[in-house]
């Protein structure tokens, strides 16, 4: 059976990219009570894995509860924290552990991350409590444990026991904490990490002891440079070459930077462009006159004239001239002559024609 992988990307609005991707594997298990999932809101991405107590029943139940109750509640609110969602776990295990008697060696184990986007890359913060660690692979080429395991033999060399002895002993593996423990976040020790920062080409991975405890340092470098997905799928596979025992699951976070942000520049620099041309455009149409909404000229009103109306040289439009010389059946007036120039000699003028001619007289008629 292959192991099954999945991966996903999430766009940060600043410049880089996440890749998430996860792969699991039964192994040499009859069940496989490993669990992961993640949740992206915003710019802020949530990642988790769980293994089930192999001491106890129903690990896969317990395990998929636990990742299931923190993606949920911070699915539910986005404003509900981090830690207030691993709680909500904690709790959530601690009832369905007392639900049934044969439950009391039932648990699992979680560890978990939170990605905001910070000034050169993601801020990170990692909550674990049990024995799955969360690791770090830098851009140079180290990787570093950012989990503390809450196990017997990391209790014992807290205490200043040697490691060679504190992992000798007996109870090594025993949990000394893990969900389903009536427990506060608060009170596990070395439960939090905080002031991590995942830089462009930077691995965070999460995994199971199936992986971590069989596979190296070096066969973890192999995955530098590595879709999220492969290299989840790598780390699980070659831990199943080691060995075919527990069950092996790996969920890798790979940051990288971006070219969306700079297409993204261009695309809208040419929008706006547009738009402003497009605006132009209108206003130059609208600034032009409506020919069906332009003011017409004033039409010339002609009073027809009627021959022999007193008032017919008087209603001639001034700016019109008429020559009635021109016009049939019109008399044409005769000029008056010039009177004489005083002295001159000349014959007498005119009588007024306000005085009448002298009639010549009648003869009486004849009686008969």
């Amino acid at each position: 059976m292959a192991a099954q992988s999945a991966t996903h990307r999430i766009w940060s609005r600043r410049g880089f990219v996440l890749e998430v991707g996860a792969a699991t594997h039964v192994g040499g298990r009859r069940d496989n009570q490993d669990a992961y999932g993640w949740h992206a809101t915003g710019d802020r991405l949530f990642v988790v894995v769980a293994d089930g107590m192999g001491g106890g029943i129903d690990g896969q139940r317990f395990s998929q509860q636990a990742v299931d109750t923190v993606l949920d509640a911070l699915r539910r609110d986005a404003r509900v924290r981090f830690d207030a969602a691993i709680q909500e776990a904690i709790d959530a295990l601690h009832q369905l552990r007392a639900s049934r008697a044969d439950y009391e060696r039932s648990g699992s184990t979680i560890v978990a991350a939170e990605l905001t986007p910070g000034a050169a890359g993601f801020d990170v913060t990692v909550i674990s409590i049990g024995d799955s660690p969360a690791l770090l692979l830098g851009a140079d080429g180290r990787l570093v444990q950012l989990t503390h395991d809450h196990t017997f033999a990391q209790q014992l060399m807290r205490g200043g026991t040697p490691a060679s002895e504190a992992y000798s002993h007996y109870q090594a593996a025993r949990l000394t904490h893990a969900l389903g423990d009536e427990l506060q976040l608060e009170d596990v020790p070395h439960s939090r990490l905080y002031d991590r920062r995942l830089h462009e080409l930077e691995t965070l991975i999460l995994c199971t002891d199936g992986v971590s405890k069989v596979i190296g340092e070096p066969e973890m470098l192999q995955t530098r440079g590595l879709d999220a997905g492969v290299a989840a799928q790598t780390l699980v596979e070659q831990s199943l070459a080691r060995v075919l025992g527990d069950n092996a699951t790996a969920l890798v976070v790979r940051c990288r930077r971006s070219r969306v942000p700079q297409l993204t520049a261009v695309i809208i620099g040419f929008v706006a462009a547009l738009a402003m041309l497009l605006a132009l455009t209108f206003v130059a149409i609208s600034a032009q006159p409506d020919p069906a909404s332009a003011p017409r000229p004033a039409e010339a009103t002609v009073t027809p004239i009627v021959r022999g109306s007193p008032t017919a040289t008087r209603d001639v439009m001034p700016t019109a001239t008429r020559d009635l010389r021109r016009e049939p059946g019109v008399a044409r007036p005769t000029p008056a002559p010039a009177p004489p120039a005083p002295g001159d000699g000349g014959t007498a003028p005119p009588p007024s024609p306000t005085t009448a001619a002298p009639q010549p007289a009648r003869a009486p008629e004849e009686q008969p």
